[in-house]
């Protein structure tokens, strides 16, 4: 009886040990996907960054332009080409449609 009653705790810690196996593979492979969008994330956040920062870029070129006595109707087309390009890199980033694709 002894022997029987050892072979069937080994059979349960051997299946215990293979699920806790399974379970460890599981989270590993979960740890993975995390890290990944972790680090697509960050580089979309980079990117919003240097977009920011071309779009300062931008506002400071109209108010030299303003500051220069330039017409308002070509501030307004040196407005629209600075956020259309920063709108264009914007959307080049979440993944939406690019101007000329």
């Amino acid at each position: 009886m002894a022997v029987e009653e050892s072979s069937k705790t080994l059979g349960r810690l051997e299946a215990s040990v293979e699920e806790l196996t399974r379970q460890c593979r599981a989270l590993f492979a979960k740890s993975d996907e995390s890290t990944a969008q972790l680090h697509t994330v960050a580089a979309t956040v980079e990117q919003l960054a240097e977009a920011t920062r071309d779009l300062r870029m931008e506002v400071a070129e109209l108010r030299r332009a303003r500051d220069r006595g330039v017409g308002f109707m070509t501030a307004l087309t040196l407005a629209g080409g600075g956020v259309g390009a920063v709108a264009a890199k914007l959307l080049a980033m979440v993944g939406g449609p690019t101007p000329g694709h």
